[in-house]
């Protein structure tokens, strides 16, 4: 985020059932009972919420602690609310599609032709020094035609040199940890497609502080080139004699609200609701931190971010401070159990901003002259 509010973290469970009676002191502990309360601790409902003073938000803990009770976020006044907006996650990103193709007449006999692909992730760049780029060369076929001279190849030709630039893409033992290609149905082009990223240990070690999140897609440039490629501007195209097109035909996303996203999200700010601030390399040192995520659910997430509240005769001519709760929600939950907080919330906070956008494609465009003629081009962005 980017603001230094007082954050709280409440991981919701697949069989949660908001409380009816009681007070935060009926929280079952096992699952971590999740709750919304009143001013009179008693749990809130739609028709009850409308009126209150303020809410506060109450979880059960599932591990004991002798000097605290339930997890408790602060009193969240409507009128001091600054955002409140639900993230909808996704386990499954989208990763990077480009399609390639050479049209007739822009290709000549026995010519040399490069594909540069220059790809980018936060990985790569811990590998690569300003990414990795890497350049595959083909030469085009020998015209055959008889006693009568010519340099054009025939659609068959262009076909054989699609076919010819997915092997050597396939081939490249670098390139194909990252890409694969394959040639379209017709032949006429041929796509470049980005692997899945790997986790990198994610997920594999007791101990806490290792192999923390890491938000990361996998992009790529793809340069046509005539004849091999140069130490010296090699990933830069001849924008004014363009032998090929390379379109990107869908764009890499990042996976959303994934459980190792809301685990990282629960070791954040763990100390803003435990006695024991620190988190240890030792799982043993650890014993006031367990995670209440499940390994196999998305998640959406709710963000309410507001004023702390002001105290009567305490906060004059202070400087007030934002705060923000977090609440996670597996998407299977049972029995509509997110419709059911969602619907509290809204009665209290108002209609609620869905911070879910649809992936666009930014371009630039570049336009060049040759005697009076001007063209553009517009080359899409990864």
């Amino acid at each position: 985020m980017a603001d230094f509010s007082l954050t709280n973290l409440f991981v919701v469970s697949k069989s949660n059932t908001l409380p009816t009676t009681g007070s935060t002191n009926n929280l079952t502990s096992s699952p971590a009972q999740f709750g919304i309360f009143l001013p009179d601790n008693t749990p809130a409902t739609v028709a009850t919420v409308g009126n209150a003073k303020y809410i506060y938000l109450a979880q059960g803990r599932n591990i004991y602690s002798a000097n605290e009770g339930s997890k408790k976020s602060d009193l969240i006044v409507g009128a001091n609310v600054l955002e409140w907006y639900k993230v909808t996650g996704s386990l499954t990103a989208k990763t990077q599609i480009t399609q390639i193709s050479f049209g007739l007449g822009t290709l000549a006999c026995q010519q040399d032709v490069s594909i540069t692909l220059r790809l980018d992730s936060f990985y790569i760049r811990a590998a690569y020094n300003n990414s990795l780029t890497r350049t595959v060369m083909i030469t085009t076929p020998c015209c055959s035609c008889g006693t009568n001279p010519c340099d054009t190849l025939t659609s068959l030709q262009l076909i054989s040199i699609h076919e010819s630039f997915v092997t050597a893409i396939n081939n490249d033992s670098i390139l194909n940890q990252f890409v694969t290609a394959g040639l379209a149905t017709d032949g006429l082009s041929f796509y470049v497609t980005g692997k899945t990223l790997q986790t990198y240990g994610q997920g594999t070690s007791t101990d806490l502080t290792n192999f923390p999140y890491q938000f990361d897609r996998m992009s790529f440039w793809t340069y046509i080139m005539e004849g091999p490629d140069l130490t010296t501007d090699y990933e830069v195209q001849n924008y004014c004699n363009s032998y090929g097109t390379a379109t990107i035909v869908q764009r890499a996303n990042y996976p959303q609200v994934t459980p190792a996203e809301v685990q990282q999200l629960e070791k954040d700010f763990f100390s803003y609701q435990a006695e024991y601030k620190h988190i240890f390399s030792n799982v043993n040192y650890n014993g006031e931190f367990q995670t209440y995520v499940d390994s196999t659910a998305a998640y959406n997430l709710y963000y309410i971010r507001f004023w702390e509240p002001q105290i009567t005769g305490r906060d004059i001519g202070t400087t007030r401070k934002d705060e923000t709760v977090c609440i996670a929600i597996p998407q299977d939950i049972a029995g509509g159990g997110e419709a059911a907080i969602s619907s509290i919330l809204t009665a209290f906070l108002g209609n609620i901003d869905n911070d879910t956008t649809a992936n666009t494609t930014a371009t630039t465009t570049y336009t060049t002259s040759t005697n009076t003629t001007t063209t553009s081009t517009t080359v899409l962005i990864p």
